[in-house]
């Protein structure tokens, strides 16, 4: 009787966490979402395809929204007389397609030459002019929106996840038993070969950390989502309709394990309803121009990632489920995770700390308009400018004078290049990563790139769910297929660009106070020196009377909720 009532103590508990941990699908005015030109995912897992569909928001307007006012606000500043239209002069300032791409990656643009657009972009002539529908027209046509891919980080994870593996399988069966996995927090010390109680993915022979950190090393640059087709074995990108049959031929490749060029229910897993929609000529099996079809069915969930964060909006959010279960959705750090048995798939949003610009353009233009104004009037001339010194701002006269008075001021320089700044608050980039049945990320709970203490300490909680022939043990067949979405303010590349830095021999990933819980003690903080969010006993100042007195469930490691307790009394 006694352990009939602790297994079902035990069952209510995990039924409390479990529904602790669904997130409540958020709160949306469908009407805000108009013009969102959604991004749509297709996982292939083990079981069947998943369509996943994602929305960008900034603020309370798609990202589309808001690029679109920003190619307005472009029009607006060329178009200096206010003629609705522009002149092969007015398009001086004006990036040209591929220039206004690296704008929105970079957050720079300078007009040199070649950079700028002329009448012979826009397929004009001498004389003519360039309406307002012809510019935007033109950035669009040529692959220029708000939406770029970026080039996903290479990390070699094959060699990292076997010495992992091998580490705990101390017996050497080719099997995690439960005894291993629970035995994973000892291991910690063969692995951690820079002693900071974290096992990273460098110290296994892998790449680095798959989020941005300190440093940088060069990726490959941002490309329009309009020319970019992502794809890997395990996951498609629809981009077009023209794209649907690219999706479905990775599908049979998939699926059709008996190579009959069409799939039946059982083979690609959908439910009756999805199956029967698609099975239009009703033979009980569906072919290649019917799978094609599979993206008019609805997403399994709609999420919606905002770059512009703020108390009440979470960066990434459920917002409409469709055939997902809500327990499979689990929020993280910056991140939402879709837990499912048979795949797990993590949707990161990399712009918590705000957009973000190393170079300060504003800054450095008005540096320079203040040494050549030499005579304290509080502009320029042209004739000013007729040294060697200022060959920049000779370039850029024209294009900032906008009263054309031969004159121009701090504040025509700050109004072109906060123009400028502006792209990187409209645009974004994303990357997919396929990692594989990845034991490493399963264990990495907040996809640091990292293993601390508690995540090795609480390995056979995430990995049990796994166990999927129920024999107490965890084979490498049996780990999920796992895949990476990330996403970033284009204009703050800079956390995209150090995904490798670990792997580079530098820093470990920066993480800032906004990583604690609010009630976190500054004591807390500053104890913590590797970051993890726990306070060890190396790391305490204290006594191990202390310690033991703060660490009420005896577990080791201090949190932030034992720290505050322990402030209170």
């Amino acid at each position: 009787m006694k352990r009939l009532l602790l297994a079902c103590g035990v069952v209510t508990v995990m039924a409390t966490l479990l529904g602790a941990q669904q997130p409540a699908p958020l709160r949306i005015d469908p009407a805000s979402l108009k013009g969102s030109v959604p991004i749509e995912l297709v996982f292939l897992r083990d079981q069947g395809p998943l369509l996943v569909r994602l929305h960008v928001m900034q603020g309370n307007e798609p990202v589309q929204v808001r690029w679109q006012q920003y190619m307005g606000d472009w029009f607006d500043y060329l178009d200096r007389k206010k003629a609705g239209a522009l002149t092969d002069a007015l398009l001086l300032g004006a990036p040209n397609a591929a220039s206004m791409r690296n704008l929105a990656a970079q957050g720079a643009f300078f007009p040199n030459r070649g950079l700028s657009a002329t009448l012979g972009d826009f397929g004009k002539t001498n004389g003519q002019t360039v309406s307002r529908t012809e510019f935007v027209e033109y950035y669009h046509k040529n692959g220029v929106g708000p939406v770029q891919v970026t080039g996903a980080p290479q990390e070699s994870m094959a060699q990292a996840n076997d010495l992992l593996f091998k580490t705990l399988d101390t017996d050497g069966d080719g099997k995690l038993s439960r005894a291993e996995i629970e035995a994973a927090y000892r291991a910690n010390a063969k692995l951690d070969t820079d002693d900071d109680e974290l096992v990273s993915l460098r110290e296994l022979g892998g790449g680095g950390a798959p989020i941005g950190g300190r440093g940088a090393v060069a990726v490959q640059q941002g490309l329009p989502l309009q020319t970019q087709q992502l794809q890997g074995t395990s996951f498609y990108h629809l981009t077009s309709d023209n794209a649907r049959v690219g999706l479905a031929a990775l599908m049979l490749a998939r699926y059709d394990k008996k190579k009959r060029m069409t799939l039946t229910q059982k083979d690609i897993g959908l439910d009756d309803a999805s199956f029967k929609r698609l099975d239009e000529n009703h033979n009980g099996t569906i072919d290649l121009m019917e799978l094609a079809k599979f993206p008019q069915n609805a997403p399994a969930v709609e999420l919606v990632v905002q770059l512009a964060p703020g108390n009440q909006t979470p960066p990434v959010a459920a917002y409409k489920n469709g055939a997902l279960s809500p327990q499979a959705l689990r929020p993280g750090p910056g991140m939402l995770s879709l837990a499912l048995g048979d795949a797990d798939i993590a949707v990161q949003n990399l712009n918590q700390g705000g957009f973000r610009n190393n170079f300060n353009q504003v800054a450095f233009i008005v540096q320079q308009l203040k040494a050549a104004d030499t005579k304290m009037r509080g502009y320029v001339e042209l004739s000013d400018l007729q040294g060697q010194q200022q060959p920049l701002l000779r370039t850029l006269f024209p294009i900032l004078d906008r009263n054309e008075d031969g004159k121009v001021t701090e504040q025509e320089a700050q109004a072109y290049f906060s123009l400028q700044d502006k792209a990187r608050t409209v645009t974004t980039s994303f990357f997919v990563q396929e990692q594989g049945r990845n034991l490493f990320q399963l264990l990495d709970a907040n996809r640091d790139g990292q293993l601390s203490p508690r995540e090795l300490m609480s390995a056979w909680q995430r990995l049990a769910p796994y166990d999927k022939n129920g024999d107490g043990y965890i084979d490498a067949a049996e780990l999920p297929l796992q895949f990476r979405v990330a996403f970033n303010a284009a204009g703050g590349n800079q956390q995209f660009v150090a995904v490798n830095a670990g792997g580079l021999g530098m820093t470990a990933p920066f993480r800032g106070d906004n990583m604690y819980p609010a009630h976190a003690p500054l004591w807390f903080k500053k104890m913590d020196r590797n970051r993890d969010g726990d306070v060890s006993r190396r790391e305490f100042l204290g006594t191990r009377e202390e310690f033991d007195r703060i660490d009420t469930n005896g577990d080791g490691l201090i949190d932030a909720d034992e720290a505050a307790a322990a402030t209170k009394r």
